[in-house]
């Protein structure tokens, strides 16, 4: 695969998307009983806040996490829950594999994660740029 099918809209979608796309689509499978983690880490000096939402309410989650925005880095829990715990004991299911290619581990930056990626077997449905 090349770099430049990395950047072609499909099948692979370069990101960021809308968040209640890519949540729908990350969950699409997981019963709605289940929870969801919002962690918010203060900017200033990286307080954690941990807030939970069911799956049939993704939109609180999101109306949260934009709430907080301005003063704290947002990241939800890609594993659902079975009970509001931020520990791996609560998780129920893992939607999907996921990895994290941070660009400042790589000699070219950017470049050099895409090429990377490109490299690897399986192409990724979702590229989630997050800065």
């Amino acid at each position: 695969m090349s770099v430049e099918t990395l950047l072609e809209p499909i099948p692979t979608k370069i990101l960021p998307p809308r968040p209640s796309e890519f949540l729908s689509s990350w969950f699409a499978d997981v019963p709605a009983d289940q929870i969801i983690e919002l962690r918010a880490l203060h900017v200033s000096d990286s307080r954690v806040h941990q807030e939970f939402f069911t799956m049939n309410a993704p939109g609180e989650l999101l109306g949260r996490a934009f709430s907080l925005v301005e003063t704290h880095n947002c990241y939800f829990g890609v594993c659902p829950r079975n009970r509001p715990e931020g520990n791996k004991a609560a998780v129920t299911i893992a939607p999907g594999l996921w990895a994290d290619l941070d660009f400042k581990r790589f000699e070219d930056g950017e470049a050099g994660a895409l090429r990377q990626l490109a490299d690897f077997p399986l192409s990724p449905t979702w590229i989630i740029a997050t800065g």
